[in-house]
Formats: structure tokens, C-alpha cells, sequence
């Protein structure tokens, strides 16, 4: 019978290459499981009573959105705008295609009628990028909804 010669180098190779894998893979779900709860935080915005409420009164500007805004209309526009720079914040963490595809719709729609009052909040704030990312997010999401209606200027009117 032969001498086994155990290389005590090889033993605490192997074992980190063991921890190594198990590391990644502990990553991996940990990465996914938060990426799930920011899907879920970012659906329970989306779906928040509140919201709803005021993107259906918002959404009610759709067929004469050139109309001059009522003071109540403005104040509503405005609680929009801000949950939906919230949205549009949380959404920069998943894949847009994903985010157009969810809620590309009401984003586009939102963008055609808040323009306006995004462009005079940012005059009345002097706060030049205020809510750029919904902005970001509206343009792309309306960009790809050519049968959406446009305001009279986009229209060339």
C-alpha cells in the first residue's frame, strides 16, 4: 500500500472555490429578491387609491387637453406629476422595456397633458430639471404611442 499524501493547499483551494460559488449565489438572490420588492414598491405607487383617483380625473383632460387648467385641475396635475417622477425614479432600476410595457400607456398620456405644468413648475421653482425623469420617461413612452393625441403646438396648430 502507498503513502496518500494529502496537500493541505489543495484541501483550502477547494474550499474557497466552494465559498466563492456559494458567495455569487447568495448575490444573485439577494439581487433578485430586492429587485422584486422594488417591482413591488413601484406597483404598489402605481395602484396607490390616491393615485388612481387623481390619474382618472387627470386622464378626463384626454379629449380637450388644450382647455385652460382650473385651480383644482392644477393642484391635481401637480400630485400627479409627483408620483409619477416617483415611478419614473423607481423604474430606472428595471428594464425600460419592461416599464413601457407596464405602463407606457398611462405614461405617455400623463406626459401630453402635465407638460405644461411640469414647464411652469420649473419656471415658478426655478428648478430647471424638476421631475426630469418622468419627462424622460413620458417623451420615450409617448414616442412610442404615435396615436396618441399631441398638444395644438406639437401639432403645429
Amino acid at each position: 500500500m502507498g503513502v496518500i499524501c494529502f496537500e493541505w493547499s489543495t484541501f483550502w483551494s477547494a474550499v474557497s472555490a466552494i465559498a466563492t460559488a456559494v458567495g455569487a449565489a447568495v448575490v444573485f438572490l439577494v439581487r433578485r429578491q430586492l429587485r422584486f420588492e422594488g417591482w413591488l414598491k413601484a406597483q404598489e405607487v402605481f395602484t396607490e387609491d390616491e393615485f388612481t383617483r387623481s390619474r382618472g380625473q387627470l386622464f378626463a383632460r384626454l379629449d380637450d387637453h388644450d382647455r385652460p387648467w382650473t385651480d383644482d385641475e392644477k393642484r391635481n396635475g401637480l400630485k400627479v406629476c409627483r408620483k409619477m417622477e416617483e415611478l419614473a425614479a423607481l423604474a430606472s432600476y428595471f428594464p425600460k422595456k419592461t416599464i413601457l410595457r407596464e405602463w407606457g400607456d398611462p405614461l405617455a398620456k400623463a406626459w401630453v397633458l402635465l407638460e405644461p405644468l411640469v414647464r411652469e413648475e420649473r419656471i415658478t421653482s426655478n428648478w430647471k430639471d424638476k421631475w426630469h425623469a418622468f419627462e424622460k420617461l413620458g417623451k420615450e413612452a409617448l414616442h412610442k404611442r404615435p396615436h396618441l393625441p399631441r398638444r395644438s403646438v406639437e401639432r403645429g396648430a
